[in-house]
């Protein structure tokens, strides 16, 4: 979360920025980013939260707004516990999916705290197959897969779930990979915009093929975006008459606490145009590029592109066919 929302004028700056100044960004350099809006539960007042939630259908009925998250509970305080509920009745009447903030890995809370999470969905009648359940970790990711029917966010960082843990559940629960979602976390030390590549890196070191990664790093992101237009997973509850918009080149979903990278890296359409970070977000496929001008007008126009100049050379390889 940023620490710095700490009022409602806080709080819609950061909407707008991400709505308008980020979101032209990122289509100036080739690719597709979404947001998930939410009123953080740590730093803003119960007065300025309330101001802010008044707003928030409003912005949510913006193009590019698709989710609401992150919200959750974190040590399941009263005023988390009253702001996840308003929360989550915003999103079931805009019809969104929500982004869940549960306790990290290793938080002594966690045991108790992610069940109440649950609860509180249920209790609000919230469909939970439209839920990200993120910041999974190893000690609770199978009460996850066994108690919700959600999609499940690995959360990519140090203090929440390193490259290595996520690649070998990965692997050893092939039959978990259509809910997983493989997304990076850029909270803490350390943290930065590879740590997706580094999953599918020891993915591919641990003796995973290539399809089988791009899979599972790309296999999620129809279900949330198709979720967040009401066609998707949960679209006999509401939001039916949610809008309808092309999906072209590699989205993201920028939250409060970072970016959520839903193709993570493995869009099928391939191409080598950087994001704004730097990141090549379909560098392991640098064969074909769609072109930004003609993703907006419906055509398919393609060309031959290299893999980019300062991609790691063993990376390139490893994502070789």
């Amino acid at each position: 979360m940023y620490l710095g929302s700490k009022t409602e004028e806080d709080v819609i700056l950061m909407w707008d920025r991400f709505l308008g100044m980020e979101t032209t960004t990122a289509t100036t350099l080739g690719f597709e980013l979404f947001t998930s809006l939410s009123v953080p539960f740590f730093g803003v007042n119960p007065t300025d939260a309330e101001k802010c939630l008044a707003k928030m259908p409003e912005y949510l009925k913006a193009d590019r707004a698709v989710a609401i998250g992150e919200i959750g509970l974190d040590t399941g305080t009263d005023f988390e516990k009253w702001l996840f509920r308003e929360q989550l009745r915003i999103a079931k009447d805009a019809g969104v999916p929500v982004i869940l903030h549960t306790p990290i890995r290793n938080a002594p809370q966690s045991q108790d705290v992610l069940p109440q999470v649950l609860e509180i969905i249920k209790e609000e009648k919230f469909p939970v197959e439209k839920c990200v359940f993120d910041h999974a970790s190893e000690p609770n990711l199978d009460w996850r897969a066994t108690n919700t029917k959600s999609m499940i966010g690995l959360s990519i960082c140090w203090d929440k779930m390193p490259p290595e843990p996520a690649a070998r559940y990965v692997i050893d629960n092939p039959g978990l990979r259509d809910r997983l979602i493989i997304n990076s976390e850029l909270a803490g030390e350390g943290n930065d915009y590879f740590m997706v590549p580094r999953v599918m890196l020891a993915m591919r070191l641990m003796g995973l093929d290539k399809a089988t990664i791009d899979k599972a790093c790309a296999g999620t992101t129809p279900r949330i975006l198709q979720a967040a237009r009401g066609v998707g997973p949960g679209s006999e509850h509401q939001g039916e008459e949610r809008r309808s918009r092309p999906l072209a080149g590699a989205p993201y979903i920028f939250r409060h606490s970072g970016p959520f990278d839903l193709r993570a890296l493995a869009d099928s359409t391939g191409g080598s145009r950087p994001s704004r970070s730097g990141l090549h977000p379909r560098w392991c496929h640098s064969g074909r590029q769609r072109h930004p001008s003609s993703q907006h007008e419906g055509h398919d126009t393609t060309s031959a592109s290299p893999s980019p100049p300062h991609a790691p050379a063993s990376y390139s390889t490893l994502c070789a066919p």
